[in-house]
């Protein structure tokens, strides 16, 4: 005889052990890392590669009912109050007044960078219930329309990720939210962090897929429970579980938003009530399994009091018109409270009736019981801790779901087809038990070993002889001679589970992969990779090839470009005395003989100095000597020196070039080159009677836009990445091919990179092409020079 535990007994150690773990919890949550302090973030020596990721949390400015601008922010008369972020500003004391759940607000916080530029990503989990972030005054992320009433909010809870490229110095972070719908107060519900752009995104990536994974492997679960339900349809414990299982399914997407990251156009009103049906469910039908493997006359009342509790909670829930009301939160938690009891009551009979699985399910209650008290304290910010719910659903699920299993003898039949499956694998295959002697494996796995370890594979053949035999048997030349090394190499591999490893095995390649079985036992998997290495043998062969061509090809462009430029100037100098009359006169034929000539030659030589751009930037070779110069003088030479070409095309030319342009910080020479190329291609591809322009302007940031215009034949939209490519030319049925190698928008743009700056190409067909080229600010062109002679 053994005395049963008293209810009451096991209810007070388990109050015990959830105040432990919750002690717990809130101290992981609270280890030391650098928190906001009056709205500002100092992370100047905090690094990112080293110590990850961290919560942007502390003191946040916090402005009631006011959306600031957050340019403007600084100049605001308003008085910042500061408020712990994550958190909401449900309960929110400020000036005497203690806010409620609706309304809106203004949060800020400074970050402080260090110095080097690092690509970071924010990951924003999920703030109540639409909002803004606002990054140095520029949008940066939105779920739903912040408002300042019901009817001007769209609400929105969304998990996002955003990049910043290249951070440093300080982040103004600003973010509008507002709350006209949740009951849980606005603000931030969850945990807003910075860190390394990949490892955030890969969060991000990782917390989506698991919830989209988790909740489709228990739907998956759910439809096959339906499917057995089918042959065994008076078996309610089916119903039940599938039930839960579905319902699971849908908490965990609706509650963590992951259901928006597949539907973004899902309806706010409907997501939030999802989340609430589901977990009501869940809850309550926690005790109608415990009732279906254990029925007795006093546990069905139960259930139907329970499950009738759970049906008119989320009659409300469905049809209340407005924001779900915050006393919901209580509806929920005494449905808790309840269900949490009777299961608890439920414990003596079960293990008096000796009801297989009474213990798993014991601590299956125990844990999803722990995990709503813990999430319900956490989503009311009375501690600050991870969601568990997810968790402790999944864990009750497979409980469960364990019993049922013992409840079904197909045990035999499963493994017969588990052995057919493992016979017919391409892939070698062995599975060892926890004594790690061989239980089974396939024919690829045994043709792959020594002659000498298939004499003794066998079942009950210990892992450790069949390595021996394999060592010794002569046939492995990697372990010929130091056989001692190669088995304890192969032993500390196998010992290894989940990494993979390749061997070499009589010149042929195996990949091999190893994971431990739930009896502590291994399964082996060998690949044979031999034909794999050759094809990686002859792809790398190849691409040495291509290397070296490549090089042949630079090599030959700056040779013949260095050849054909002395001759060019010979050319073009005696061309140019002919035309100047320097020797004495000339007729007229003979004048337009060296006008061609001189042209010619002129044409000839831009284009054998392009090429020679191009062999110094596929070298890496091209570089730029920046300095201050008169952009105006710099803009009137590249007229002048187009000014035929136009003249003689019969093209009308406008220029809009401010007098008081400031310096601009770029290697004039370069910057001629551009605009030249710019206005070469608007002259080339523009017929008679049309028109080029001209235009410089600069914006309030300093940011200098110089733009040629042309009237011209245009760009397909299509057509425009072509265009701007090496030796990219854009030839219609209709339209001739022009002159030129079709370098100079791509030698543009790629000088226009060297310089901080981008090209920035727009085209209409039969309209014409506006090419702009954007200089950054003379101060920021100077910071980015400095980093490139750095790097």
């Amino acid at each position: 005889m053994y005395r049963l535990v008293s209810p009451i007994t096991l209810l007070k150690v388990i109050a015990v052990l959830c105040f432990s773990l919750q002690l717990c919890f809130t101290a992981a949550a609270n280890e030391k890392e650098p928190t906001a302090v009056k709205g500002v973030l100092d992370l100047r020596s905090w690094d990112f590669d080293k110590n990850g990721r961290i919560e942007l949390g502390g003191d946040w400015e916090f402005y009631w009912q006011q959306f600031l601008d957050p340019a403007l922010i600084d100049q605001s008369s308003s008085t910042p109050h500061f408020i712990e972020a994550p958190g909401t500003w449900l309960g929110y004391e400020r000036d005497g007044e203690v806010l409620g759940k609706y309304g809106y607000a203004t949060f800020r916080l400074k970050v402080l960078l260090p110095d080097e530029p690092t690509d970071l990503g924010l990951y924003l989990k999920r703030l109540q219930v639409a909002y803004r972030v606002y990054v140095n005054g520029q949008l940066w992320m939105q779920a739903g329309v912040p408002g300042k009433s019901a009817s001007e909010e769209v609400p929105a809870t969304m998990r996002e990720f955003a990049s910043l490229k290249g951070a440093s110095g300080t982040l103004d972070i600003v973010v509008h939210a507002s709350n006209h719908m949740s009951y849980a107060g606005g603000g931030f519900f969850n945990s807003f962090t910075i860190g390394a752009e990949a490892d955030q995104n890969l969060k991000h990536l990782l917390e989506v897929t698991q919830d989209i994974f988790l909740a489709g492997a228990l739907a998956c679960l759910g439809g096959f429970l339906v499917a057995l339900h089918i042959g065994r349809f008076k078996e309610r414990t089916y119903f039940v579980l599938y039930t839960m299982c579905l319902a699971s399914a849908v908490y965990m997407v609706t509650v963590s938003s992951s259901l928006l990251e597949l539907i973004p156009s899902f309806p706010y009103y409907w997501l939030e009530r999802l989340s609430y049906i589901s977990a009501v469910f869940l809850i309550a039908f926690t005790y109608e399994f415990i009732h279906q493997v254990n029925p007795r006359k006093l546990n069905h009342i139960g259930s139907n009091i329970i499950v009738y509790l759970a049906v008119l909670i989320c009659l409300f829930v469905i049809f209340w018109p407005y924001g779900v009301p915050v006393e919901i939160v209580y509806a929920i938690g005494f449905l808790l409270l309840v269900t949490s009891i009777g299961s608890f009551l439920e414990i003596p009979s079960l293990l008096r009736n000796r009801v297989p699985g009474a213990w798993l399910i014991i601590v299956g209650v125990g844990i999803l019981v722990f995990a709503g008290i813990h999430d319900i304290l956490n989503a009311n910010g009375i501690i600050r801790s991870v969601y568990l719910g997810s968790y402790a659903i999944l864990v009750l699920l497979l409980l469960y779901a364990a019993i049922l299993a013992l409840r079904v003898n197909s045990s035999i039949t499963r493994n017969e087809q588990l052995a057919q499956a493992i016979r017919s694998l391409e892939d070698g295959v062995v599975i060892y038990d926890g004594r790690d002697q061989a239980v089974m494996w396939n024919d690829a796995y045994m043709r792959h070993l020594s002659s000498a370890a298939q004499k003794i594979l066998k079942p009950g053949a210990s892992f450790i002889d069949l390595v021996r035999a394999d060592a010794f048997s002569g046939e492995l030349l990697n372990a010929v001679g130091r056989e001692q090394d190669y088995i304890r190499e192969r032993m500390q591999l196998h010992y290894q589970p989940g990494e993979t490893f390749e061997l070499n095995r009589n010149n042929r390649w195996y990949l091999y992969r190893e994971a431990e079985t739930p009896d502590g036992g291994r399964v082996t998997l060998s690949s044979d990779l031999s034909l794999q290495k050759t094809k990686e043998a002859e792809l790398k062969k190849a691409l040495e090839e291509l290397v070296a061509a490549n090089e042949a090809k630079n090599s030959f462009l700056s040779n013949m470009s260095h050849e054909l430029r002395t001759p060019l100037n010979a050319i073009n100098g005696f061309s140019d005395m002919m035309i100047k009359e320097v020797l004495g006169p000339l007729n007229g034929q003979y004048r337009d003989y060296a006008g061609h000539i001189s042209r010619s030659g002129k044409h000839l030589l831009r284009l054998v100095t392009d090429m020679l751009d191009v062999a110094r930037i596929e070298t890496g070779k091209l570089q730029v000597t920046p300095e201050a110069f008169d952009l105006p003088a710099v803009l009137e030479d590249c007229v002048r020196m187009e000014q035929e070409k136009m003249e003689a095309r019969k093209l009308s030319f406008v220029k809009s070039i401010p007098d008081n342009l400031p310096p601009l910080y770029a290697d004039p020479v370069r910057v001629r080159q551009i605009v030249l190329n710019l206005m070469d291609n608007a002259i080339k591809f523009t017929e008679a009677g049309g028109e080029i322009s001209l235009g410089v302007e600069v914006d309030v940031n300093g940011v200098t836009t110089i733009t040629v215009r042309d009237t011209g034949i245009g760009i397909p939209e299509d057509k425009i990445e072509i265009a701007l490519q090496k030796f990219g030319q854009i030839r219609q049925s209709h339209l001739n091919a022009h002159e030129g190698l079709g370098l100079g928008l791509s030698i543009a743009q790629i000088l226009m990179q060297l310089h901080g700056g981008q090209l920035q190409l727009k085209s209409k067909l039969g309209v014409g092409t506006e090419v702009s080229a954007i200089f950054p600010a003379i101060e920021n062109a100077q910071q980015f020079f400095e980093q490139q002679q750095v790097s």
